[in-house]
C-alpha cells in the first residue's frame, strides 16, 4: 500500500499523512498513490479511464507506427515498433501527444514504455526506457500550450503485469512493459490536446526511451 501523497500548498508541493479512507481529500491532491486495496474506496467519476480515440502527434519520431502510443494496449512495443520513440531515439527535448475530436477534460494521465523484454534494460531488468523529466501541458489551438504538470527526477514507474484494459493480452510481456504511477492533475477546463514534453529520461541498454501508451483519465 502506498504511504506518501503530495499536496499542494502555498504554491508548494509538500507531503502529507496518509489516511485510506479520506478518499475525498485525494481527489483533491495533484499527485497520490492510489488506495484501491481499501475497502469503501470509490473512483471519483470525473477520474475514470478516457477510452477516447485521438490522433497521435508528435515532434519527431523514429518509430515506423507511432499511432501506437495511443492504440489502448500497453504492451506490443520493442522500444522502436508497436510504440512513439524520438528521432534520433535518444533525443530529448522532445514531445509526443493525443489530439482527441473534442474538448476532454483530463484529470489524471500515465503512460508506460514498452520493450519485447526486461533483458533489454541495464542490468537485465526493469523498469527502463521512460521519461524522467517532463511536462504535461494541453491546448485548444495547438500554439498556446498550458502547463498542467511538471516533474522533475520521476521514478514512479514498475514493471507492469497486467494492463488497464481488460481486452489486451498480458503473456507474452516479459518483463518489458513499464508503467508509470497514475499522476492526479489538477484540472477543470476542457482542452483539444494533450502532450507530454520530455526532457529528460531513463534509458534501455541502448540509450533510447519510448511510450507505448499515453493514458488518460477525465471527463468527455
Amino acid at each position: 500500500m502506498a504511504t506518501t501523497v503530495y499536496c499542494r500548498t502555498d504554491g508548494r508541493l509538500v507531503t502529507a499523512s496518509t489516511d485510506p479512507t479520506q478518499a475525498a481529500f485525494y481527489r483533491d491532491t495533484i499527485l497520490v498513490h492510489r488506495f484501491k486495496d481499501v475497502f469503501g474506496h470509490v473512483t471519483a467519476a470525473e477520474g475514470a479511464l478516457l477510452r477516447v480515440d485521438g490522433e497521435v502527434f508528435y515532434s519527431t519520431t523514429s518509430a515506423p507506427e507511432p499511432a501506437y502510443a495511443r492504440n489502448f494496449a500497453l504492451g506490443g512495443a520493442d522500444g522502436r515498433n508497436g510504440c512513439w520513440a524520438p528521432n534520433p531515439a535518444n533525443a530529448a527535448p522532445e514531445y509526443v501527444g493525443v489530439r482527441f475530436s473534442e474538448p476532454v477534460t483530463v484529470t489524471g494521465v500515465q503512460f508506460a514504455s514498452g520493450l519485447a523484454s526486461g533483458s533489454y534494460c541495464p542490468f537485465g531488468a526493469g523498469p527502463c526506457a521512460y521519461p524522467t523529466d517532463f511536462r504535461l501541458e494541453a491546448a485548444n489551438d495547438a500554439t498556446n500550450w498550458t502547463v498542467l504538470l511538471t516533474m522533475t527526477g520521476f521514478t514512479g514507474m514498475r514493471v507492469a503485469t497486467e494492463s488497464l484494459y481488460s481486452d489486451e493480452w498480458t503473456a507474452s510481456w516479459d518483463g518489458g512493459v513499464s508503467l508509470s504511477d497514475r499522476l492526479d492533475v489538477a484540472n477543470d477546463h476542457a482542452y483539444l490536446a494533450y502532450r507530454l514534453v520530455i526532457e529528460g529520461f531513463r534509458p534501455d541498454n541502448k540509450g533510447r526511451y519510448n511510450i507505448s501508451e499515453l493514458i488518460f483519465y477525465g471527463t468527455v
